[in-house]
């Protein structure tokens, strides 16, 4: 998903309001917006789709072509697909892989982009904004870097908070204190909801600590990622993001700022600790988590390049025989065995020596393919040097394919002897094999469960805890070459692509941010049913008008009208409230 662009300032508003659709939003009168306006420091401006510059056209209506800006957006190609209305496709995509040539010859519609957004850069911002709503019966959408596999950053039909510019200094501080608590809970890094995840690696390098978080340098580590629950490779060892935060701040949806942690507003921080993405219980405007000791990587890469279906095969079993133990000895981590035909793991627990003989059954598997294995090991002295030579540069401008996924958490039972292992490897290979006319569908395993943290009251599924993988079906298209029904149908074939794996683990759960939005019985999968019901109940305590509404969000109606952009199948849209 791209950053907000197109400054329309307030003097441009009012006309602009006759291209919304007829909606709660076109109705509210220009001096209501004026007046917001100038309550939130003159931040509102109304919003058009990422490609806008590029096309000859908007609503129909001739427009000139902004060449320049047409050719820094070809460039960065980070809109993804979110950004058209899914259901019709109708919006202003544009294309990974053909040249714009400086403009496209065509008619742009708003398609799920919001109408109106607040660039915030202060939490009384936050606050006027959900008062507003409020009042109007409007729907608010929260949006810092918009890296949303659920399209839950943008939605028609609404007022939007870009998050990105409230980034006011991190701080660390040695003996963090929560508010209302009385004992220090040791290290914490205090950042703004506008801190993306590189900087606070950054900062954290620097002052020689480590922090849990994703693997992508611009994503909001105070949105989604900790809201879903927050995985990445450290988490065999440092758990996951729910784990690790100490305190929030936060604006509730009636606009009041509140603290939030184990002493203050306690309900508030167990929803917030993995309930839902984005903007369900509340805008969170900062976030303090804990600071690690500074760690030594040991980190290898192992690159097969070309495998034939029998040693894919091969390869899988490898990873689903050892995956249990090295997952509980400290490794982390991910692999593509089809699109890429590799896998990276980390180690902050071993030395150089202990880590290759604990990889031995991989290692040896890579050299019996001498023209296809490449194996490649090293040792960092710092989480971010590892990052930065890794991971940093693979999230880089990586955007524009649509891109949508299912997702299971894989007990480690079923990792248990030889039999389940081989049904685990037949259910992947089985999954990815699956085609109902859309593009590739590819497995990703992702090795980053909390196996050696307990759960200490955060929202999640109990699932996540007794999990060895995070497994994900996964597929991409050009949003410029597609229609609704081959839309539609990718988000079914992702949906059928994971039935083996459903029919084989059917008590687990999935992980929110990676979820499938047609997964049926969602709720007890991500939440469990009792966790579940209390969200309900928070909820409905905290936001009773639901200006703060996301799809598959607890307490969400699924009929709502900025829903209307997701497509339509047959299969069971995930989180109706009747679910238990």
């Amino acid at each position: 998903m791209a950053p907000l662009r197109l400054l329309f300032p307030i003097a441009a508003l009012f006309f602009e309001m006759s291209h919304c659709s007829v909606a709660a939003i076109s109705e509210i009168g220009a001096a209501d917006w004026a007046a917001l306006n100038a309550s939130v420091n003159g931040r509102l401006f109304t919003l058009r789709p990422m490609a806008y510059p590029c096309y000859t056209s908007y609503n129909g209506v001739a427009k000139p072509v902004d060449k320049q800006a047409c050719a820094e957006i070809s460039a960065k190609k980070t809109n993804g697909n979110w950004g058209v209305c899914q259901a019709t496709n109708a919006g202003c995509p544009i294309s990974p892989v053909a040249g714009q040539n400086g403009e496209i010859k065509g008619d742009c519609v708003q398609g799920s982009v919001a109408d109106f957004y607040i660039d915030v850069q202060a939490v009384s911002q936050v606050e006027e904004a959900l008062k507003f709503a409020n009042k109007n019966g409007i729907q608010v959408v929260v949006k810092n870097s918009g890296h949303d596999y659920l399209g839950r950053s943008t939605a028609p039909h609404s007022l939007a908070l870009w998050m990105h510019n409230l980034q006011p200094p991190i701080k660390l501080a040695e003996k963090f204190v929560p508010e209302g608590c009385k004992d220090a809970v040791g290290k914490v890094v205090t950042f703004g909801a506008g801190q993306q995840w590189g900087g606070i690696y950054k900062f954290a390098d620097a002052k020689n600590v480590t922090v849990l978080g994703g693997s992508s340098a611009t994503v909001g580590a105070a949105g989604g990622w900790i809201t879903g629950g927050g995985h990445g490779m450290l988490s065999p060892v440092f758990g996951l993001g729910v784990d690790n935060v100490q305190q929030f701040k936060v604006v509730l949806p009636n606009g009041t700022s509140v603290t939030a942690n184990r002493c203050k507003n306690p309900d508030v921080f167990f929803a917030l600790r993995g309930g839902g993405g984005g903007g369900t219980f509340g805008v969170i405007t900062e976030m303090s988590t804990t600071a690690h000791e500074q760690v030594t990587l040991q980190y290898a890469k192992i690159d097969l390049r070309s495998l034939n279906k029998p040693q894919l095969r091969d390869f899988l079993k490898v990873l689903a025989a050892n995956s249990n133990r090295w997952v509980a000895g400290g490794w982390g981590g991910d692999s593509y065995p089809i699109s890429k035909r590799s896998i990276r793991l980390v180690n902050p627990l071993l030395n150089s020596n202990a880590a290759a003989l604990s990889l031995k059954p991989l290692i040896d598997f890579a050299n019996s393919l001498p023209k296809q294995g490449k194996v490649t090991m090293t040792t960092y002295p710092s989480w971010y040097q590892f990052y930065e030579a890794n991971l940093a540069s693979d999230y880089a401008n990586s955007g524009n394919w649509g891109t949508i996924m299912s997702s299971r958490l894989i007990p480690a039972s079923n990792f248990e002897g030889t039999q389940n292992q081989d049904q685990l490897v037949d259910a992947i290979l089985t999954g990815a094999e699956t085609d109902a006319g859309s593009p590739m569908i590819y497995p990703m395993l992702c090795m980053s469960t909390p196996v050696r943290t307990p759960d200490d009251g955060s929202a999640l599924t109990p699932a996540w805890r007794k999990s060895t993988w995070h497994v994900m079906f996964i597929t991409q298209w050009d949003p410029a070459q597609t229609t609704a029904e081959k839309i539609r149908t990718a988000f079914v074939s992702v949906h059928k692509a994971m039935d083996p794996l459903r029919t084989l683990t059917p008590s687990t759960g999935v992980y929110l941010n990676e979820a499938d939005i047609l997964e049926v019985d969602s709720p007890p999968l991500i939440w469990g049913p009792q966790k579940y019901q209390r969200l309900l109940k928070i909820k409905g305590e905290l936001d009773p008008n639901k200006v703060l509404q996301v799809r598959g969000g607890v307490g969400s109606d699924p009929t709502a009208r900025i829903f209307e952009c997701y497509p339509k199948t047959e299969a069971t849209p995930m989180f109706h409230e009747q679910l238990k």
